[in-house]
């Protein structure tokens, strides 16, 4: 089995090993879209098909998409051949997939520059050279079979190879593209209420592509690369090249916790501060997450941290990544005379359905009593009227010892 260093990167399993899945559009139905040549005159087209697998299967709407060329193909051709294919592409007629844009379109949803610098210091080659030119059959016309055995970075010191983590060179290749739009082609769209988006016309190359701006309760999914065309496997010595790409995005929705304060009873202070320590178990122990309170207090929050509500305010912590753990705890519960109870305080954040926790503190003050005829001890608003009772008594006594006392003298 033959193999070229792009078939080995930038075959489906680049997709599969980041989290996607990539299938060609319409190769069944549509032979032409499949050949063992590839042709330079040739573009591409890039389907997303963004599904929330946690949720339903309900589409991801509004989600935006960019795809950065990073290299291009070396593609070795004859001068005929690529007259014979330029033909054959000429007269093809693909259905463009619904939302998709080629280059006969004005309204192409693309950017691309007008020029192009081709970088050959980052290029690889593989050990193979025989997949350089594959030889053609006895009754065929003299055509190369391969895209030969390089590529060519048109950005500047970015190194592409089998371990080329697309994570680690996407904002290098986001700055690099910021700072010099006429670098190459890009294209951007966003899904539709399908949840899907699909780009034609793009040039043949490798591509980097990004969620750069997520669904509405979503993070941006995985970025990837893959190349245009793609390999779909081999048949003895002859590669068969798809010009269409699908790519189904894992969806990354997020969830929210709202949690409640109520402070009841006749001791109660509904003035007083109470904090809470929200936590929520993720991949990322720095991630924080934006928080807003009733009064208007807004912010940010990592696991871990503290919020204070006082009595009446509630507050909502949003984009918790779903299937998080969750836990809650009140600082001051069961303290300083007050009781508290608590529904909710821990669970799992899942989509739609806000996680509800709801504090409540209670305390009274001591119960009055009234007189007890039946004899008990007097307590409470009694004793001082008993106090006075037994201070005029005392005067009483006092007095009638004194005027007894005097008449014995007397006598």
């Amino acid at each position: 089995m033959k193999g070229t260093f792009l078939k080995k990167l930038f075959c489906l399993s680049c997709c599969v090993a980041l989290g996607l899945s990539a299938v060609p559009v319409g190769a069944a139905e549509n032979p032409d879209t499949r050949s063992s040549v590839i042709d330079p005159a040739q573009t591409g087209t890039v389907v997303i098909d963004y599904q929330d697998t946690l949720d339903g299967n309900d589409p991801v709407t509004d989600a935006e998409f960019t795809f950065y060329k990073i290299a291009d193909l070396n593609m070795q051709i004859t001068a005929e051949d690529a007259s014979d294919l330029s033909k054959a592409s000429a007269s093809k007629d693909t259905d463009a997939v619904s939302g998709s844009k080629t280059d006969a379109d004005p309204t192409l949803n693309a950017s691309e520059s007008l020029e192009s610098e081709a970088v050959s210091s980052s290029s690889v080659t593989d050990d193979s050279s025989e997949d350089q030119a594959e030889k053609p059959s006895a009754d065929e016309p003299d055509t190369v079979t391969s895209v030969g055995n390089q590529y060519v970075s048109i950005i500047p010191d970015l190194t592409i190879d089998q371990n080329t983590d697309a994570k680690e060179i996407a904002a290098k290749v986001q700055a690099y593209y910021k700072d010099h739009p006429e670098i190459g082609p890009s294209y951007t769209g966003k899904t539709g209420e399908d949840g899907k988006l699909a780009i034609s016309g793009m040039a043949l190359g490798v591509y980097l592509g990004m969620e750069t701006s997520p669904a509405s309760e979503h993070y941006a999914s995985t970025p990837f690369l893959f190349q245009l065309p793609y390999s779909d496997g081999e048949e003895i010595d002859r590669t068969f090249w798809n010009y269409e790409l699908k790519v189904e995005p894992k969806a990354l929705p997020a969830g929210d916790i709202v949690i409640s304060k109520q402070v009841t009873g006749t001791a109660g202070d509904t003035n007083q501060k109470f904090n809470f320590v929200v936590e929520f178990k993720t991949t990322d122990a720095s991630l924080a997450v934006p928080y807003e309170i009733s009064n208007g207090t807004k912010g940010t929050i990592k696991t871990g941290d503290k919020i204070q509500l006082k009595s009446g305010e509630v507050a909502t912590i949003t984009m918790i990544p779903c299937g998080s753990d969750y836990k809650v705890t009140e600082v001051e519960a069961n303290k300083n005379g007050y009781k508290t109870t608590a529904e909710g305080t821990s669970g799992r954040i899942v989509r739609k359905t806000p996680a509800k926790v709801k504090f409540v503190n209670s305390k009274d003050k001591p119960p009055k009593h009234t007189d007890d005829k039946s004899g008990g001890t007097p307590t409470g608003d009694t004793l001082p009227i008993l106090y006075m009772i037994l201070a005029a008594a005392s005067v009483c006594i006092i007095g009638i010892v004194l005027f007894v006392t005097r008449r014995r003298k007397k006598k």
